[in-house]
């Protein structure tokens, strides 16, 4: 699980990150085509949802093996208030039988400066 924070986005871009799913141990990508990975955005104080996304919802998607990449488009962050959020990112199997807590971080949402 990582733990920490994630970098800086503005409010007036695209929030794009990727993380590859790899094991250590055995030194090989895990394998996450039939799994549903999520995604929550919450506002510190009253810990409401202010982005959610998901592989069914199409904000996540998995363009290589073990990789996942999150995508909330300009039109999404517009709407973000700029300051420090909690992020979570959780990955469920297949077929249900296990969720993992992938990330529980922070993200700060700056305030961009649009000229038009």
């Amino acid at each position: 699980m990582f733990v920490g924070s994630l970098d800086p986005v503005s409010n007036q871009e695209d929030w794009q990150f990727s993380y590859l799913v790899w094991d250590t141990e055995a030194d090989e990508f895990i394998d996450i085509s039939g799994c549903t990975i999520t995604i929550t955005m919450r506002d510190q104080e009253t810990k409401s949802a202010v982005l959610t996304g998901s592989t069914t919802g199409g904000q996540i998607t998995l363009p290589s093996d073990g990789v996942f990449e999150v995508l909330f488009p300009e039109t999404d962050m517009n709407g973000v208030c700029p300051k420090t959020y909690d992020v979570g990112i959780r990955i469920a199997s297949a077929d249900g039988s296990r969720t993992t807590q992938f990330i529980i971080g922070t993200v700060q949402i700056l305030d961009g400066i649009d000229t038009q």
